[in-house]
């Protein structure tokens, strides 16, 4: 595995109701698709790579910052893709308006 380097953005390592670190990894890297106005559609296998845990236990922390609202899991149509978002009320969500997968990628 390559190394990475993260920007934490502030907000999120301060945010009292992310639970520890592994929370906050995940949130600060789905944050930082978004504020590019993309959607994340990392897996379980990447994402526990960033926060060196397993794919099961990442999916695990992932279903449980959905279920607190942390986080929102859609999934795309007629696909297994999952894409994640951090939910912000009136605020549009980019998994929603990014339904083509592939829109960006030539063949």
């Amino acid at each position: 595995m390559s190394k990475r380097l993260i920007p934490i953005f502030q907000h999120i390592h301060q945010d009292p109701s992310l639970l520890n670190l592994e929370e906050k990894l995940i949130v600060n890297y789905i944050w930082g698709w978004q504020v590019q106005d993309k959607c994340c559609f990392a897996s379980d296998e990447f994402l526990g790579e960033i926060i060196c845990c397993t794919p099961i236990k990442t999916r695990g922390i992932i279903n449980g910052l959905a279920n607190r609202g942390k986080v929102k899991i859609t999934h795309a149509p007629d696909t297994t893709a999952r894409m994640l978002s951090i939910p912000i009320p009136g605020e549009p969500d980019p998994c929603e308006e990014e339904i083509d997968i592939f829109g960006d990628v030539e063949f």
